[in-house]
């Protein structure tokens, strides 16, 4: 709430500067507040709508703010592991798990030491099926980040949906010892 407060009196000071419109909104969407980030860096991109790294934020924002449309809207002509990321997180927020697949895959192909594209492309292959395809990018992911939850549930989500309970409960302690709420840990 304060820098909510800070926020708006400075945009007022600085309402014209793209680079401080984006730094707030990139602090924004790294504190899991979309719909602030959107905000500012929406007025970034207005400002400088030539700044591939403002509008992959902004699709960022969106695609965490549940509006996959908004994101595809703004990644138009993907030329960066990156953009392929974004859209395979639209594509898979709209359930559209084949083409998710595709743009997954050029994003692993174009940039393998980033974590969280391995983790899309194996969630995207889990609602495919290819439960084995899955765990082999979770393998890599957690290689890549060993103190990252994520991974590790997502794995005994795999190994649960083939029936491999034992190395299911593993991956879902290993993700609980690093994040003790995670009630969909918990659960499973």
């Amino acid at each position: 709430d304060e820098a909510r407060k800070d926020g708006r009196k400075a945009s007022q000071a600085l309402a014209s500067d793209p680079t401080w419109q984006a730094a707030v909104g990139q602090l924004f969407l790294e504190q899991h507040h979309p719909g602030d980030a959107i905000a500012y860096l929406s007025k970034a991109h207005l400002l400088r709508p030539d700044s591939a790294r403002i509008q992959r934020q902004l699709a960022a924002a969106y695609l965490e703010s549940n509006q996959p449309g908004q994101a595809l809207a703004l990644v138009k002509e993907p030329q960066a592991a990156e953009d392929y990321y974004l859209l395979a997180g639209a594509n898979y927020l709209l359930r559209q798990y084949e083409v998710a697949a595709k743009n997954a895959a050029v994003a692993v192909r174009m940039n393998p030491d980033q974590p969280q594209y391995l983790l899309l492309a194996a969630r995207v292959e889990q609602h495919l099926g290819q439960h084995d395809t899955a765990l082999s990018l979770l393998q890599n992911a957690i290689k890549l980040a060993p103190k990252w939850p994520d991974p590790y549930y997502s794995a005994g989500v795999s190994l649960y949906c083939e029936k491999r309970y034992a190395e299911a409960q593993q991956y879902l302690k290993d993700s609980l010892a690093l994040q003790p709420d995670s009630a969909r840990a918990v659960f499973l």
